[in-house]
């Protein structure tokens, strides 16, 4: 967090580590150890893959959900300019759409978010518990527990160069970089766009090597990578096709 205060996430799991463990123990799992299973989902916290799952969970009213980097930067700049004061809770992801817009998910997010939408309604009919400690993280949400203390100091863009004359040669050297860049904003290298990667690159703070498109042995160990889990989806999916419709398919495809 901002000024270095404690963060109340401990940790963060990457799909690449989780997808596959996963999608194997989902295989393994008989109709009985799936019913019990449901039992200790958190509903509310199953929305918090796609914008808005926050504001649902802590029952908010003036509130706004903002995905994209572009569309935070504009919300980020209504803050300053003093246009959103009636908005006491802004939730931002850097992701299109939320978490299901992550640059290496495996789905389209489109379909990602459609479907946790069909998991959460589906969970409400079956009246599976909201969430066990919802009272609570609502009661220290209203008690100012989760909010940063103190003020956030400003932090101004430093110019590329002070000297006027390299600061020119810093731009072009920046807009060279871009021009080889691929363009399409996925932030694996840390940087939010390709545009700021370039400007991380000048000034020293970043390697043109941190962009995996630049390399092609690392753009070519995130594809295999990639095939590997759209492979491991498609098994999982088709096992659990029923054997009548498998048989209708191939007597189809003899006649």
């Amino acid at each position: 967090p901002a000024e270095k205060v404690k963060s109340h996430l401990d940790g963060a799991i990457s799909i690449a580590d989780i997808y596959g463990p996963l999608l194997s123990a989902m295989e393994t799992l008989d109709k009985s150890e799936e019913n019990n299973s449901l039992e200790n989902i958190c509903l509310l916290g199953l929305g918090w893959a796609i914008a808005g799952g926050i504001r649902r969970t802590l029952k908010l009213k003036n509130s706004l959900a903002v995905s994209g980097i572009t569309e935070i930067i504009k919300v980020f700049e209504d803050i300053e300019r003093g246009k959103l004061k009636h908005i006491d809770f802004i939730e931002a992801y850097s992701c299109p759409q939320g978490c299901v817009g992550g640059s290496l998910t495996v789905e389209n997010l489109y379909i990602s978010y459609n479907k946790i939408l069909q998991l959460l309604e589906t969970l409400e009919f079956e009246k599976i518990k909201a969430c066990p400690d919802i009272v609570k993280i609502r009661r220290r949400y209203r008690s100012g527990y989760y909010f940063i203390e103190g003020k956030l100091k400003p932090r101004p863009l430093k110019p590329l160069y002070e000297d006027l004359s390299l600061a020119i040669q810093k731009k072009k050297e920046k807009e060279e970089i871009y021009a080889r860049l691929p363009k399409i904003d996925c932030g694996v290298c840390g940087s939010p766009t390709c545009q700021a990667f370039a400007e991380d690159v000048v000034r020293g703070e970043a390697e043109l090597t941190d962009c995996f498109a630049m390399i092609p042995e690392k753009f070519q160990e995130l594809s295999q990578e990639l095939i590997k889990l759209l492979k491991k989806t498609a098994q999982a999916f088709s096992s659990k096709i029923p054997k009548k419709q498998t048989l209708s398919k191939e007597k189809k495809r003899k006649k």
